[in-house]
């Protein structure tokens, strides 16, 4: 094989293909077909084998320093020994690319969507109408799988606008949290100094009862020692007033 079919050849392709052909462009343009273009309904009633298998699975083709190479299905029966042999592949590949084995994996996805192209090619040399069947229920597989993955994609998107929404909620949440907390602790603050006030407002008060008492305590006791010299001078006047009128 040259150079230029080793490039078109991939070696990870479970789908068996035809030594490549260079041809001109022309041709090429013109020999394009496109699978979802096709009934496969429709497409038993092509005679040979070969059309069938180009029309449900077109050529591969590539481009190299301007020459075009295309590349058809094989159209030769698949053996038992064929059959171990693709399993042996596909379990290799599933190795060599670190397939999951569990879960949505692509890579496992690609290989067995290979293998099932493959089983499709077989199915279709031997009986037309059964590889037939099998590609529209390949088909429809394929329609299930892109209804699903729309389906997960709006379900990431929405997923990620409520993340999105409750992580700006509980900043949201956060900050407010702290305002009140900042707001807690000025009102603490000022109730600490309120209360300092309030314990000097009343020694203030205090004191100033105080003073007022012993003023008041010492106006008691001089206008009782002034009425008290009153009386004595008084008793005196009259004591002498007594002694007179004797």
């Amino acid at each position: 094989m040259s150079e230029a079919q080793k490039l078109i050849v991939p070696e990870t392709s479970l789908l068996k293909y035809k030594n490549p052909v260079r041809v001109s462009s022309k041709s090429s343009k013109s020999d394009d077909k496109d699978v979802s273009s096709f009934d496969p309904r429709k497409i038993c009633e092509m005679q040979s084998t070969e059309s069938i298998l180009a029309s449900i699975m077109p050529p591969r083709r590539l481009e190299i320093k301007g020459d075009l190479f295309i590349q058809e299905v094989s159209s030769a029966p698949a053996s038992r020994a064929d059959v171990v042999q693709l399993t042996k592949q596909l379990d290799q590949q599933l190795e060599a690319r670190g397939a999951k084995m569990t879960g949505i994996c692509p890579v496992r996805r690609e290989l067995f969507s290979q293998v099932f192209d493959e089983l499709i090619r077989q199915l279709t040399i031997h009986c037309a109408e059964r590889g037939l069947l099998l590609l529209r229920v390949r088909n429809e597989v394929q329609t299930t799988i892109s209804a699903l993955q729309s389906i997960y994609a709006s379900g990431v998107v929405f997923g990620l606008q409520k993340s999105l929404a409750r992580e700006a909620d509980r900043n949201h949440q956060t900050s407010r949290v702290a305002e009140l907390e900042a707001e807690i602790a000025n009102l603490e603050k000022r109730i600490k100094i309120e209360v300092l006030n309030c314990k000097a407002l009343e020694e203030k008060e205090a004191n100033r009862l105080a003073a007022a008492t012993r003023r008041a305590e010492e106006d008691v006791n001089f206008l009782r020692k002034g009425h008290e010299q009153l009386k004595n001078q008084l008793e005196d006047v009259l004591n002498q007033f007594k002694i007179v009128n004797e």
